[in-house]
């Protein structure tokens, strides 16, 4: 039975890497053909989909009694975004940034990694943080919907087109195989790391983590391969977003959660990641992320060390 456990964690990542190529082809047709601007997309539909895994483990953990694998599944997961998942992307392509992402969507994604800190630093998550957390998300959609004429520009490459009912079904099925995917794979990985005795946290600060953000790896890697780059960004800053508001904000409101002190390490390293981005992003002069970013490896590499060592 031991043996299953790699077998199956392998054989969803397979699976994972097909149906992300089909939900990036899927979703850029359907956009072409309702003329809806890449980032909206990336920011939304692909965001919330690829965000699933993370808010299935946040609800799951919370329900089984582990407070401290839900939080640190997320914070993880959101450092795993920004560096794992641009700095993957980057080797591949370079990452467009458009005047929507320096001026709106990533000052939101600031904002709610912030907010989220600071309600999460005393170790308590309760209702009241909850709310302010959910409260957030609905608002930045209505800014999203507001904005969405202005974005027009932002348009998605040409790709090959089906009609509009087909490309939704496969929208549809690619968004569940994914999850389905990255359920199985995470499976795989968690029961390894149990029998080898890894603790809750740091399962949730790594493998959880890690494996939760596949589905916004793949993708983003996958977008690069095959040419639709613009909805790298958005997809990763769109998930940060639904990560925090959706999956913690969601799960407090229903129990609260609380969590050991060792968080602040961990929430820390959220904040510099949200913070390294915001640099590459704001004094890059090409409004594009290059090849650079790939040393955005780095640095996470360090952190998932010092998360083992201590």
């Amino acid at each position: 039975m031991e043996l299953l456990y790699p077998v199956v964690a392998v054989g969803g990542l397979a699976l994972l890497i097909v149906s992300a190529e089909a939900l990036i082809r899927a979703a850029a047709s359907l956009a072409q053909q309702w003329n809806i601007p890449a980032s909206i997309l990336g920011l939304t539909l692909i965001a919330f989909g690829t965000s699933l895994p993370e808010i299935a483990v946040t609800f799951s953990a919370a329900y089984n009694g582990s407070p401290d694998m839900a939080i640190g599944s997320v914070v993880g997961s959101n450092v795993a975004n920004f560096c794992l998942c641009i700095g993957l992307t980057a080797l591949f392509a370079g990452i467009p940034i458009n005047r929507w992402t320096r001026r709106m969507d990533f000052p939101a994604c600031m904002l709610v990694t912030a907010l989220s800190a600071v309600l999460l630093w005393d170790g308590v998550l309760d209702f009241t943080d909850g709310a302010l957390l959910v409260g957030s998300l609905a608002l930045y959609l209505l800014l999203l919907y507001l904005t969405s004429k202005s974005r027009s520009g932002d348009a998605v490459d040409e790709v090959e087109q089906r009609p509009i009912l087909a490309e939704s079904g496969l929208i549809l099925l690619n968004l569940a195989l994914v999850a389905a995917a990255s359920e199985a794979t995470i499976w795989g990985a968690l029961h390894t790391a149990k029998l080898l005795g890894v603790s809750d946290l740091i399962i949730g600060i790594t493998l959880l983590a890690v494996g939760s953000s596949l589905p916004e790896i793949v993708v983003s890697v996958q977008g690069a391969r095959i040419g639709q780059t613009d909805l790298v960004i958005a997809n990763v800053i769109g998930s940060n977003i639904i990560n925090l508001a959706a999956a913690l904000g969601g799960v407090a409101m229903i129990t609260s959660l609380q969590s050991e002190p060792i968080i602040h390490r961990d929430l820390t390293a959220m904040l510099g990641a949200t913070l390294i981005m915001g640099l590459l992003i704001y004094l890059n002069r090409n409004s594009r992320l290059g090849r650079l970013c790939s040393l955005l490896l780095v640095p996470y590499a360090m952190y998932l060390f010092f998360v083992v060592v201590e």
